[in-house]
């Protein structure tokens, strides 16, 4: 597909915007001169070559020092894993969620009718995010990551040798309510972490993957939300493959919480500021109208607050009363620590986890190299 008929999407800051040289050329908002500063030479501060990068994105001839491509414009697909979008996902019955939601049976049933496409998803090292159709392999859309632009002319050249990480995140997308009671509604979202490209998760409205959707003219509506670094430092490279949670039928992941909201569950991954190990819970809505992450719109729980050179880097969760949401949380570190955490009360600030050595935290388990070697990366 040639350069002028992809559809490619970023964002500026918050807002989700087509990736082309007109979109990236105008004035407003003044946040789309820091996309342009990220994509130029170096030494053309106020040049015109933050232009050839967007056309060789989007699948243009190589110009100048970027590095020729042979016969394919994918980039090479190294530790993502992919992931098949398909119909209705979640394991539930109307009776079983909250009273006012909108009927999950009504959006799954209108899901069926429409006769939507199965789209596979894919990141690759072109730092791009992928959509094609299952079915015959038509791209869809691709997504370039905001954070990953300030790196991409770097790993486009001719000149580079070593595999540098860009867009390295496993895609997954699962059926979350996103609103209030009745006011809300049933959408199907898309949740990735740059893994080793980046400290950065985010999520895109994926609820139609039709072509008249999924394309550059409905890019704000597609881009929901980003959670970085810049947010807390204590989220790191998040590494996290794909697994679906017997008891929902979705990612593992995204969770029903006692809150009555739909939250991403993400461990902090490695590389973080402070080197501890957390688990964040980010609330599926995205930040606030004010353009926070405060309101109860995004929940950290920390294993232990002195730790330095760790990170966590798996969780699941267990559903003990049937009801759908998730109550007791299992999470693992990078120094063979299993960590367990309550998570059943409809109050986030009782939250806890559920072993204590006096006052602080304590691992449920801890895996050793013989008998007093150290820990263990689980």
């Amino acid at each position: 597909t040639g350069a002028s008929s992809r559809q490619v999407i970023t964002n500026v800051g918050l807002i989700g915007t087509p990736l082309t040289v007109g979109r990236l050329g105008e004035s407003t908002p003044t946040a789309l001169e820091g996309a342009r500063a990220a994509l130029r030479k170096a030494g053309d501060p106020d040049g015109d070559s933050w232009q050839e990068m967007v056309n060789y994105v989007r699948g243009g001839a190589a110009t100048g020092d970027l590095r020729k491509r042979l016969t394919n414009v994918l980039g090479p697909i190294v530790n993502a894993a992919p992931w098949l979008q398909r119909g209705a996902l979640l394991r539930t019955t109307d009776a079983d969620l909250p009273a006012g939601w909108a009927s999950y049976r009504d959006f799954a049933l209108t899901r069926i009718k429409a006769e939507q496409p199965s789209v596979l998803w894919v990141a690759s090292n072109d730092s791009l995010l992928h959509a094609v159709k299952a079915d015959d392999g038509t791209p869809l859309m691709s997504y370039l990551p905001s954070p990953l632009m300030g790196g991409l002319r770097a790993a486009s050249a001719e000149s580079t040798k070593d595999i540098v990480a860009t867009m390295d995140g496993s895609p997954v997308t699962a059926d979350v309510y996103v609103g209030e009671g009745a006011s809300g509604a049933w959408k199907t979202y898309l949740f990735s972490s740059l893994g080793r490209g980046g400290r950065a998760i985010f999520a895109l409205d994926v609820t139609d993957p039709k072509t008249e959707a999924l394309n550059e003219d409905h890019a704000a509506n597609v881009f929901k939300w980003m959670f970085s670094a810049e947010d807390d430092g204590d989220l790191g490279y998040v590494l996290v493959d794909p697994v679906v949670h017997r008891a929902s039928g979705q990612p593992s992941q995204v969770v029903r919480l006692n809150t009555g909201r739909f939250a991403l569950m993400t461990p902090n991954g490695y590389g973080s500021s402070s080197g501890v190990a957390a688990l964040f819970f980010l609330d599926v809505q995205g930040r606030q109208s004010d353009g926070t992450w405060g309101g109860g719109r995004v929940k950290k729980l920390v294993a232990k607050a002195s730790d330095s050179g760790n990170g966590m880097m798996g969780a699941t969760w267990v559903d003990i009363d049937n009801n759908g949401t998730a109550d007791w949380v299992y999470a693992t570190d990078l120094k063979g620590q299993l960590w367990k955490f309550d998570i059943s009360s409809s109050d986030m600030s009782k939250w806890a986890s559920s072993f204590v050595d006096g006052a602080a935290n304590a691992p449920m388990f801890q895996a050793h190299s013989g008998a007093s070697g150290s820990g263990d990366p689980l």
